[in-house]
């Protein structure tokens, strides 16, 4: 029996995949980086990451790299979270300027994840993966509740 843990890789929403991992050191970002390769098969991830100024960012961010091909740093609304100012200067050194967004409100990083998923004239499969922090996490998991409530 599979055994699923809340925050840990959970998909809220489909189409567009909206996955939810409380990964917030770089042990549990490459437990995220190794599912997503191996249990998904999106033609492009995008990913909104918030972490907590104390967390090793940089770790976090190099275990995500090799799977992920868009980031859109943000930041909860936690007074632990790290800028995403900041967040940015350290993903651009990651994954190079093109690849990073800023996009500080947290709700706002997750509309423009989902507009970026669901552009026409692409057939591709965008899957979104919102990580970073449980704080992060829980805030998100309530906002597309909300978002995509019919």
């Amino acid at each position: 029996a599979a055994v699923t843990s809340p925050g840990r890789c959970e998909v809220v929403h489909r189409d567009p995949t909206i996955i939810l991992d409380a990964a917030h050191n770089p042990h549990g970002a490459k437990a995220l980086a190794e599912t997503l390769a191996n249990e998904f098969n999106f033609d492009e991830i995008v990913a909104v990451v918030g972490v907590f100024g104390d967390k090793d960012a940089i770790g976090i961010l190099q275990e995500l790299e090799g799977v992920v091909d868009h980031v859109i740093v943000t930041q909860s609304s936690s007074d632990r979270a790290m800028p995403s100012s900041e967040l940015e200067k350290i993903a651009s050194k990651i994954f190079g300027v093109d690849r990073v967004f800023e996009v500080p409100d947290l709700h706002t990083a997750i509309d423009r994840a989902v507009s970026d998923a669901l552009r026409p004239l692409s057939e591709d499969t965008i899957g979104i993966i919102i990580t970073g922090s449980v704080v992060t996490v829980g805030e998100a998991r309530s906002y597309v509740r909300k978002k995509f409530a019919q």
